[in-house]
Order: C-alpha cells, then structure tokens, then sequence
C-alpha cells in the first residue's frame, strides 16, 4: 500500500484499512465506525494527517455513499485531493477513490442520469476519470503509469465511460516514455483477456492511433505490437 506516516504536525491517530470490499458491497468498517463513534472521526478530520484524514473519509463515505456524495460530503473532498501536485497525497486519494467507485458503480450497466442520486454519482465519476486522464499525461513516469494503471482497472471493472477510457489507453500507446507504450500494450491485452466482449473496441481504437494523421512512429510501433499479440494468440488457440 501507499505510505501513511508523513509527519504533519505532532499528531497523529491510528486509521484502520479504508480499502473497500471488491465485492462492490462497502467494506466492513472498524467497531469505531460502525458504533458511530463520530468523535473520533471528528478528531481525525481535524487534527489527523492527509493520509489519516483520506482513509477516515473514505470510511464516511463507504458508510454512507448516497450522504457523502453532493457538494456538502467527502467524496467531492477527496476528488480533490487526487488531484492535488503533491503526487503522493494525489496517488493516495486516488487509490482510495478509484476503490470507492468500483464497489459504488453498477458493474454491466451504464448509471441512469434520470435517477438523482445516480446522476451525481455520473459526474462524480466523470470528474475522476478527467483527473486521471490528466495525471496519465504528467512528466514523471511512475505517475503516469499509476495513472494508466487506474485506468485499467476502471475500464476492467465498470461499464461507466468504458469505451472513452479504451479511448484514452489507446492514445497512450504513442506516450514520449517507451515504459508508458509498453505498459499500455501488457493491460490492454489483459483487458481483451478477461473481457473478451471489448476485443472489438480495443482493436477499432488502437487502429485509430495508429492510422492517424502525424501519429508518431512510437505510437504505431506499439499500436502494432498490440496487433500482433492478438493475432499470434488467436493462432496458437
């Protein structure tokens, strides 16, 4: 997991896991939480660290996610803070956040926008999967392929925006850091694997990149290496 002991003042409080459950149904919280022990998230809040008051949030709103997503809860603060340029509250925030909305999110369906509470959730996501696209596009590596990481596991797990975020990994392939083509190519082969049903779109996207105007020589190298890793998979089956 991500560090959680930066010292930001004198105080600091123990935090339990804030990971939600992969099931989709919120993580079991700790006895603290689940009696309702609001002075001692209060206290958190306050006075804890970021990655201290991160986990404690992510607790509210797994405990709550219809109360914690409109402008007055904590999914907007913690949407925040995974955009934030310290990269390591940003990464942190966007673990959690990412976990968050893959046990929030319907799994095989698009959310409804004529239902309210779904409507929010909508934009909710929308403006996580904006901040991580722009992360996906940061000067330092390891940030990116977080990033690219993220959005892998988004497009894996969730319907929601799935063909923009097949889009968006399919771009990367021409990314300046060969590290971040090559990983592109490993998930989105993972991604026609275990969701055999998105080969089509992955394959039209990626053909995209590569028969584009002015796409670099980088993009289409990696864009046909992908190819080719389908097409000698589909000989050897």
């Amino acid at each position: 997991g991500w560090p959680m002991q930066q010292k930001e003042g004198k105080k600091k409080q123990s935090v339990p896991s804030a990971k939600p459950a992969a099931s989709g149904a919120p993580a079991k919280t700790s006895g603290k939480v689940a009696k309702g022990d609001t002075k001692w998230l209060k206290t958190v809040l306050e006075s804890g660290t970021t990655p201290d008051k991160i986990a404690a949030m992510t607790l509210l709103v797994q405990k709550d996610p219809k109360g914690q997503i409109d402008d007055d809860g904590h999914l907007p603060t913690l949407l925040n803070l995974a955009k934030r340029k310290d990269r390591r509250i940003a990464l942190l925030a966007t673990r959690n956040v990412k976990d968050l909305f893959i046990s929030m999110l319907p799994t095989d369906r698009e959310l409804n926008s004529s239902d309210d509470y779904e409507d929010v959730l909508k934009k909710r996501y929308t403006e996580f999967v904006q901040a991580i696209t722009a992360q996906a596009n940061d000067t330092v590596t390891h940030f990116k392929m977080a990033s690219v990481h993220t959005l892998f596991d988004l497009a894996l797990n969730k319907a929601e925006q799935r063909v923009g975020i097949i889009t968006t990994l399919a771009n990367k392939l021409g990314d300046p850091d060969r590290r971040v083509g090559g990983l592109v190519v490993t998930l989105l082969g993972k991604l026609v694997v275990r969701r055999p049903a998105l080969k089509a779109k992955v394959v039209e996207e990626v053909e995209r990149v590569i028969f584009r105007p002015r796409i670099s020589t980088r993009a289409q190298y990696y864009g046909v290496i992908f190819l080719n890793q389908l097409v000698l998979k589909k000989d050897r089956d």
